[in-house]
């Protein structure tokens, strides 16, 4: 399969993932309450940014963040069904792997400045991310190495039972974030 057709294939996956979820119709995230002069409101309580101001695009940017990470899911959810319980497809392993490590390319743009969580949000990314950048760009290079980590494996591997390791590596670091920075949904 060329270069080429294995790319289409995981942009289509990766907007099945995203339409599947039914994150589209659930209407979040919330809007920001305004002043009278029809700017954001923040109060040092509310802040979620260094700033103390939520980004102009704070709802664009956090709609987008979920769905990116309901496209990494997706990716991991079927590479779980291929290395834990047999799914017939490893022939696909190596697809959604690299499908992963082209996603965590993208993850430090996904979280700028005034995106995180507001008082009034039930969940979503805590304000402690950028409190301490240094520490989650380390788990963010911490996760990609993982991936990479785990690509090679597939490729020297012809059996699914040696990944699991190296998965379980790439697991770790997924759990070791969102322990750290995210609240998750109600």
């Amino acid at each position: 399969m060329t270069l080429i057709t294995r790319f289409f294939l995981t942009v289509l996956l990766a907007l099945l993932v995203v339409f599947s979820t039914g994150d589209w119709v659930k209407g979040y995230p919330r809007d920001v309450s305004e002043a009278q002069d029809g700017k954001p409101t923040a109060t040092y309580g509310d802040a979620i940014a260094l700033d103390a101001q939520p980004s102009p695009d704070r709802d664009l940017v956090i709609a987008y963040r979920r769905r990116y990470m309901s496209a990494l899911s997706g990716h991991y959810r079927s590479l779980e069904e291929i290395l834990e319980n047999e799914a017939p497809f490893s022939e696909h392993t190596l697809t959604h792997i690299e499908a992963l490590v082209s996603l965590a390319e993208l993850m430090p743009d996904v979280f700028p400045p005034g995106t995180g969580m507001m008082s009034d949000d039930d969940w979503g990314a805590k304000p402690s991310i950028w409190e301490e950048l240094d520490n989650f760009s380390q788990l963010i290079a911490n996760f990609q190495a993982n991936l990479e980590g785990l690509k090679l494996a597939a490729m020297e591997s012809q059996t699914s039972v040696n990944l699991t390791d190296s998965f379980a590596e790439v697991r770790e670091g997924c759990l070791d974030c969102h322990r750290l920075y995210r609240v998750r949904q109600p």
